[in-house]
C-alpha cells in the first residue's frame, strides 16, 4: 500500500485520501480545451486540444458512492488524456486496466477507431491516488476490483 500522506487541497478539490481507493468507472466524454491546442507538442504532433475525460465515482468501504458533505452530489474523479487509443497512450493504459485478461484480448482485437469499451460502464476498480501540487487528487494507476478471498476452512471445519 502506497504511503499517505495530508496534501494541501487546491480551492474546489474534491477530498479523497492519498493512497489505495474504490471507484466505479462512470463514462469516458471528450472535451474540448481549446486554449490547450498547440502547432507541434514536445513530440512534433500537432495538438487540437481535445482530451477524453475518464469519469470515476469514490465508493466506501461497502462500494456505496460517497458524496459530497456540502453539495450532496457524488465525488467524481475526472482523468484527462489525449485523444488517442494506441496501446502506448493513456487512455489505452486507462482503459485496459480495468479489464481481465480475457476482455483485453476482445478489445485489442477489435479494429482501431471501432473499439468499444461500453462494457465497462459502472465497473468498480481500485485506483492509486495522489494529489498534486496544487491540491487536486490524480490517479497513479487503476486495476480491476477483485473480491476479497474467501476465508479457507481450519481443521474443525469452521
Amino acid at each position: 500500500m502506497p504511503l499517505k500522506f495530508n496534501a494541501p487541497q487546491g480551492a474546489g478539490a474534491p477530498e479523497v485520501e492519498d493512497g489505495l481507493n474504490q471507484f466505479k468507472f462512470i463514462d469516458m466524454i471528450v472535451e474540448d480545451h481549446d486554449d490547450w491546442a498547440v502547432e507541434s507538442d514536445k513530440f512534433g504532433k500537432k495538438d487540437d486540444g481535445q482530451r477524453w475525460a475518464f469519469l470515476f465515482a469514490l465508493l466506501d468501504e461497502d462500494g456505496d458512492e460517497v458524496f459530497d458533505v456540502d453539495t450532496g452530489e457524488p465525488i467524481i474523479i475526472k482523468t484527462l488524456t489525449r485523444v488517442a487509443i494506441g496501446d502506448k497512450s493513456n487512455a489505452y493504459a486507462l482503459l485496459t486496466g480495468m479489464m481481465s485478461p480475457a476482455e483485453k484480448s476482445a478489445f485489442d482485437s477489435q479494429p482501431a477507431g471501432l473499439k468499444d469499451a461500453e462494457f465497462l460502464s459502472n465497473r468498480r476498480v481500485y485506483r492509486i491516488v495522489e494529489h498534486s501540487a496544487k491540491g487536486w487528487p490524480n490517479v497513479a494507476s487503476t486495476t480491476p476490483f477483485k473480491k476479497a478471498p474467501k476465508k479457507a476452512a481450519t481443521a474443525d471445519g469452521a
